[in-house]
């Protein structure tokens, strides 16, 4: 199965026009050249002459645009976490608290079992109650809505009663939050009394109901529902556990009282502002803390007067809602980690092509626009915007004498000593034939290679040529690159023509290339341990389910033992994520963090903390969310593209992230997030995704590992010019995790 996803170019959907008026017209400046500083460059060889770099201000299109966060967040607070999943298989009743939360959405609130046999969904309304009606509002996304057809109503007076049927609907298709067009079974004057509601469908039917709401005779503005014990016949893929129902549904309560900007929302964001100035207290000093955190009492104040008020104007609330949000954001960016001076990233289009892990990195499914670019100041009032190539001329390779201009930007990364910058690019000559279709087609012009720029955009070159795609280049300890590459030949076993990218390491100047991995299928992202071993994500397709295990490994610079930490056995394919992409290092930790992608998906999702000390129970012991938001896609969330939200991760310590986010997984921008649900907007441009945010600065090297093979041109050197014989160890393969099948023999190994 595959989808084919065609990428839009215009700016995102859903963006009010004053927003893009104000990005307009910050763009317009810089194109009449007014605001712009320059920032001088060092000279290299070829480019004495070259211009100094613009700077431009780009403060008031980022204050317009957190702004614009902020309503989005307010709109979103209260709506499920639907994430919030324990390390464990979900129960019925954790499923089933979806149905009477006080949250709609027009999806499912719970889920039982795909083809379920004669399934039900039941609330306990706590006592017996005689009923006015109950209302149910269906779920209606990917027409589903007539499932539920032919659903029934049964009662009981409690917990081991017998049932009768009340209602049965008639066959006709109802409706839900949405279209504002719920089923409402009215048993007003029937004299049924109950404690116990069910819904039912009989037959087989993957059953899923958006809320289900009850109102008893003696108060009919009143639902009893909401919050109460829920419980369903049987759980099944799409199952999630939910917080517990009283305290869903308290929140939502919350949040819908007095949309926009209501006080529960205000008192979460003052909550929080106030954890994270206990939390940073220690780091950051009392001379720059002290006064912020003073100022949270005068809010605190102005709030409990609003709670005894009772009836809050709008704008008042609104006032507050952005007065308190602003000192939040001001004590976090005192946070001494975050005292960066460049911030690197790339804008870029999500890929076209099929909507596929493996699909998305290569060069014919690229999507021309984009850059390499550094944010000057980020944490700042007046960040400013460098296009770090605008001047730079390839100084070397096939591309010499040109500007990288038309093409498409991937996977960037910063040298220890933060002078160096490699990255991928495409000339993504492959689109104007395809426009975004399903495409197989490599060669020079068409995929991925591999450059290397200086830090103020002097020394481009081109390190990488040829058919394969060539991309995520990351410098190891010991000077040299590894790399992913298509050049070890291979396909993608599932039948499409989809060439295989595994591991590759080069010298810094693209000589002495040699494959570090001889893996089957699809590698991504290698990045550094503070070790020196590389860890990297890998697809584990041997003898397992082939759409779950692509999850975290190791191995030494040279390629040596590569081992994963867990993920190829889950117990259910639903307990935990099914790919753990962009995995880095955690300062100061043994931790790492990634992003949770989907097999039929891109690299983006909900993020997550990875503990290998942990031993793996083949579920979540050795995660952590910390995006509990945002479902794993595909593995919880689905359709898949609306919960690619989250993506490349930077740590910079347990608590604080640099990242891409798009509650609409549709135009990413550069956030700071922490462990406590905080999330503040750094950069966004609302024409194209940012993606891969990193400090433009030095960072500690991790040890030198000795190689141990006879590989590189500087190890046969050292061994007289020729490659020793190596020694092949055959391992005990009936010394397995599980318990092989009686008289079962192994006829081969490959």
């Amino acid at each position: 199965m595959r989808s084919v996803r065609r990428v839009r170019r215009e700016g995102p959907w859903g963006w009010p026009a004053w927003v893009l008026a104000a990005w307009m017209a910050v763009y317009a400046l810089e194109a009449r050249g007014a605001s712009p500083g320059a920032v001088s460059s060092a000279s290299s060889a070829g480019s004495a002459q070259r211009p100094a770099l613009r700077a431009v201000e780009v403060g008031p299109l980022v204050r317009t645009l957190v702004e614009a966060d902020w309503i989005d967040q307010d709109a979103r607070f209260g709506k499920p976490a639907a994430a919030a999943t324990p390390a464990g298989p979900v129960t019925t009743a954790e499923d089933a608290a979806g149905g009477c939360d006080g949250v709609k959405t027009g999806s499912y609130g719970f889920h039982t079992a795909s083809a379920e046999q004669d399934p039900w969904w039941q609330v306990d309304l706590g006592q017996v109650y005689r009923l006015d009606r109950v209302v149910v509002f269906n779920r209606t996304d990917g027409n589903t809505a007539p499932r539920t057809r032919h659903l029934q109503i049964l009662v009981s007076q409690g917990p081991g009663k017998p049932f009768r049927q009340v209602y049965q609907h008639d066959g006709q298709t109802f409706f839900g939050a949405k279209e504002n067009k719920p089923l409402v079974v009215s048993f007003r004057g029937k004299d049924i009394a109950a404690r116990i509601v069910r819904l039912a469908v009989p037959g087989t039917c993957s059953f899923a109901l958006d809320e289900v709401e009850v109102y008893p005779a003696e108060q009919p503005e009143k639902n009893i529902a909401l919050g109460k014990p829920a419980d369903q016949k049987s759980v099944g893929r799409y199952s999630v556990a939910k917080r517990t129902a009283g305290a869903r549904a308290l929140g939502a309560e919350g949040a819908s009282a007095e949309r926009p900007f209501s006080l529960a929302h205000i008192e979460a964001v003052l909550a929080r502002a106030e954890r994270l100035a206990r939390r940073l207290a220690p780091l950051a000093g009392p001379q720059r803390l002290d006064p912020l955190a003073k100022e949270l009492a005068p809010l605190r104040g102005r709030l409990s007067a609003m709670q005894s008020a009772g009836q809050v104007p709008v704008e008042a609330r609104r006032e507050l809602y952005f007065d308190a949000r602003r000192l939040l954001r001001r004590i976090a960016f005192a946070n001494p980690r975050l005292q960066i001076d460049k911030l690197l990233f790339i804008k870029r289009h999500d890929s076209a092509g099929v909507y596929h892990m493996c699909d998305q990195y290569y060069g014919c499914n690229a999507v021309p626009g984009g850059g390499l670019f550094v944010l000057v100041d980020p944490f700042s009032d007046q960040p400013k915007l460098i296009d770090l190539l605008e001047n730079s001329v390839v100084e070397k390779g096939r591309l010499a004498g040109q500007k990288l201009q038309g093409g498409a930007f991937l996977s960037p990364e910063v040298s220890y000593d933060g002078q160096t910058i490699l990255f991928a690019y495409t000339q993504a000559k492959a689109y104007a034939k395809t426009q975004g279709k399903e495409a197989y087609l490599w060669g020079p012009e068409i995929s991925h290679h591999i450059f290397r720029v200086q830090a103020d955009g002097t020394g481009l070159v081109q390190l990488t040529d040829g058919d394969w795609d060539d991309f995520d280049p990351c410098y190891l300890p010991n000077g040299r690159v590894v790399f992913v590459s298509l050049r070890r030949g291979g396909y993608l076993r599932c039948g499409r023509h989809c060439p295989v990218y595994t591991l590759f390491s080069m010298k810094d100047d693209g000589t002495d290339i040699i494959c570090l991995s001889f893996h089957e299928t699809h590698e991504w992202h290698p990045s550094v341990t503070h070790e020196g071993m590389i860890v990297y994500t890998r697809w584990d397709y041997v003898d397992r389910d082939t759409n779950i295990a692509h999850h975290i490994w190791t191995c030494f610079p040279d390629g040596r033992d590569p081992r994963s930490f867990h993920g190829n056995y889950p117990v259910r394919r639903e307990s935990r994520p099914w790919m753990e992409m962009a995995i880095r290092a955690i300062p100061g930790s043994h931790k790492f963090v990634a992003s949770t992608g989907a097999h039929h998906g891109h690299e983006f999702g909900s993020l997550v903390l990875i503990d290998p000390r942990i031993p793996d129970d083949g579920a979540m012991s050795q995660l952590e969310r910390l995006t509990p938001e945002v479902p794993f896609p595909e593995a919880e969330g689905r359709p898949i593209a609306p919960y690619a939200c989250y993506g490349t991760p930077w740590p910079l310590s347990e608590d604080d992230y640099l990242c891409v986010y798009d509650a609409a997984a549709r135009n990413r921008g550069i956030y700071w997030i922490d462990r406590d649900g905080n999330k503040e907007l750094i950069y966004r441009d609302p024409a194209i995704s940012c993606v891969s945010p990193m400090p433009l600065a030095p960072r500690p090297r991790p040890p030198i590992l000795p190689e141990q093979t006879v590989q590189t041109a500087e190890a046969i050197a050292r061994h007289g010019g020729e490659i020793p014989p190596a020694t092949i160890a055959v391992m005990n393969v009936y010394d397995s995790d599980f318990t092989w099948p009686k008289d079962a023999k192994v006829a081969a190994l490959r």
